[in-house]
């Protein structure tokens, strides 16, 4: 297969126990997950941005990925999160960043899908992502992450309705959205089965509803164009990490479903990467659980 990954490398200072842990973050986790499942004649294909002063932090995963529009920035997005036992973390950015650099459309067209996960809000434009839509019929993977967040003056970014959404439901093939992320997609007063009709019927084939300790629900329609709804649950964990999982989550089940077309084997595979993402200490290298993704999601 011939997979394009895309969205920024963050550096995540991490408060946690009152502490502050500098770490890589962001599309890391996606590209761990992926270098975890794929075959040796895959090609894996990365947009990102990294300083080159930090790349050594990304080395271990990102030597494995071709880089279609060069890889070094001058300077690259840094987030504070502030983690909650019970609750959403709170994110403060120093730096964004702007719209990563693409590709023309052309080079994309004989890939076999794109997974786009906005680590920022701001990996892609809508405009960027309809011209690739127009000329690539391979499937579009869009992780709605901090597309459902705003910013003010001060970094800060916090949940709001998502500018243009029909036009960013019609481009994708499959959404993901944890359950803060989807009421900035539908109304919030639409129940979840309601906010999934409401996605299902703008374009998407897939919505994926990521629920954390408690599994994911996935949306999709049958043939005689009624929702069919598909509930996996994680074996029972002891949650020490909330950063990282639904990125996991989401490059597993990508690439379990453009090799099988199975929902429930992808999902299934994808849960068990995100229970070993989230079982692993936030103060640790969280890109060390690569070897026993390999080993639980091929089971």
């Amino acid at each position: 297969m011939k997979l394009l990954l895309a969205g920024h490398s963050m550096i995540d200072l991490i408060n946690y126990g009152n502490k502050i842990f500098q770490l890589p973050g962001g599309i890391i986790y996606s590209a761990a997950a992926l270098n975890a499942v794929t075959a040796k004649e895959d090609e894996k294909f990365l947009i990102t941005e990294v300083e080159e002063n930090n790349f050594s932090l990304f080395a271990e995963i990102y030597d494995n990925y071709q880089f279609p529009s060069g890889i070094f920035a001058e300077n690259q997005p840094e987030v504070e999160l502030i983690l909650h036992e019970n609750s959403e973390r709170d994110e403060k950015y120093n730096h964004i960043g702007g719209e990563l650099n693409f590709p023309a459309p052309e080079f994309i067209e004989n890939f076999d899908g794109i997974l786009l996960n906005m680590i920022t809000g701001f990996d892609i434009t809508i405009s960027t992502l309809e011209k690739i839509r127009e000329k690539f019929s391979g499937y579009i993977y869009l992780d709605i992450h901090t597309l459902s967040r705003g910013v003010d003056k001060t970094g800060k970014r916090k949940f709001r309705k998502i500018p243009e959404i029909e036009r960013w439901l019609n481009a994708a093939d499959i959404v993901q959205a944890n359950e803060s992320e989807l009421k900035t997609i539908a109304d919030n007063g639409m129940t979840t089965h309601e906010a999934a009709d409401y996605i299902l019927s703008r374009g998407p084939g897939i919505f994926i509803n990521t629920r954390g300790a408690r599994g994911v629900v996935i949306y999709y329609k049958n043939p005689e164009g009624k929702i069919t709804i598909e509930k996996i649950k994680p074996e029972k964990i002891h949650s020490a990490n909330q950063v990282g999982c639904g990125d996991v989550f989401g490059a597993l089940f990508f690439y379990f479903y453009i090799l099988t077309g199975d929902i429930s084997l992808s999902a299934k595979r994808a849960v068990k990467g995100g229970e070993i993402c989230a079982e692993i200490n936030p103060i640790k290298y969280y890109y060390r659980f690569v070897n026993a993704l390999i080993n639980k999601t091929t089971e």
